[in-house]
């Protein structure tokens, strides 16, 4: 599936994006995106070519802290000071140059801006107080396919619809079992359970540690509700479980 990269997007029509999605992301659903992106890093680990090169380099395996918050200083500088400017972009820059300094495929880049787009927005429509609408839907794809544009990704999905459809078809094709995908994903499981839930663990914990052992591939099959054909858990089953973090 190949799609058309986005043209220059107006300046004018940017900034309502990303107006529209640090509304969203900073204020009313500021648990429920920060949770959505947490869990898309157990997508990635769902992926082996992609468990394998993150595992390789050790940015996320071994420190996922660190990994976790440059993306996150990223996100949060572009969606209150906009792409153009001039921290703005020195941040992707420094973002590029280390990505430069590995073999990333263009489909490993399209894959992780697609989650970004997609799983957070799913996560919103199942547990939110409401679902986003098309605008919004709209708001959250022209931001992450700006962010692409501006890191060099070609072929990048043009809509929200596009986004979903390359994620679910690429899950479909890719995602499976693998023991880099194992480690990665124990790996950010305890970063999750030091840092990122907090005292919320507390609470919620059984399911929180059901949902991420289902995550990493160690739970049984017999354990395991909702798989997908390829052996790895259903993402769906993981947003669902892990909802009660935000509940």
């Amino acid at each position: 599936m190949t799609h058309k990269n986005l043209k220059t997007t107006t300046p004018s029509n940017i900034a309502c994006a990303t107006a529209t999605y640090r509304s969203l992301a900073l204020e009313e659903f500021a648990a429920e995106i920060n949770a959505g992106l947490s869990l898309a890093l157990y997508h990635l680990a769902a992926v082996p070519g992609i468990a394998t090169t993150l595992q390789s380099t050790g940015h996320l395996a071994e420190r996922p802290e660190l990994r976790v918050d440059e993306v996150s200083r990223l996100l949060v500088t572009l969606l209150l000071h906009g792409f153009d400017e001039a921290g703005s972009r020195a941040a992707i820059r420094v973002m590029n140059r280390v990505h430069r300094e590995f073999e990333v495929p263009n489909d490993h880049y399209l894959y992780a801006l697609s989650l970004f787009v997609v799983v957070p927005t799913r996560y919103i429509d199942s547990t939110g107080s409401r679902t986003l609408s098309t605008d919004e839907r709209k708001a959250v794809a022209s931001f992450y396919a700006e962010l692409g544009r501006l890191m060099g990704v070609k072929d990048i999905p043009q809509t929200y619809a596009a986004f979903e459809e390359y994620c679910d078809v690429y899950e479909r094709r890719h995602v499976r079992t693998s023991p880099a995908g194992r480690e990665l994903a124990a790996a950010i499981r305890s970063f999750h359970d030091a840092r990122l839930f907090g005292n919320l663990l507390d609470k919620a914990s059984p399911a929180v540690h059901a949902a991420i052992t289902v995550a990493s591939g160690t739970m049984s099959e017999e354990r395991a509700p909702s798989r997908c054909p390829f052996g790895y858990t259903s993402p769906r089953y993981v947003e669902a479980v892990s909802s009660k973090v935000v509940k």
